[in-house]
């Protein structure tokens, strides 16, 4: 995967360089609604392709009195 993961790196910051949230590249359109998507899309990327686990998943309790 790091090798695809680090193509999509770049596509990603190439497209945040440019401001763009839509890019069509090889016949696939990739469209973000937001920077801030972009940005949380980078960062999972950039997770997976280093190994690294997303942290800690917090699950409320409930119990009933």
């Amino acid at each position: 995967m790091s090798q695809k993961a680090d193509q999509q790196i770049e596509t990603i910051r190439d497209m945040m360089a440019k401001g763009v949230l839509s890019m069509e590249q090889n016949g696939e359109k990739v469209t973000f609604r937001s920077f801030a998507e972009m940005r949380q899309t980078l960062a999972w990327l950039e997770r997976e392709r280093d190994g690294k686990p997303l942290g800690a998943i917090h699950t409320p309790k409930y119990s009933r009195w």
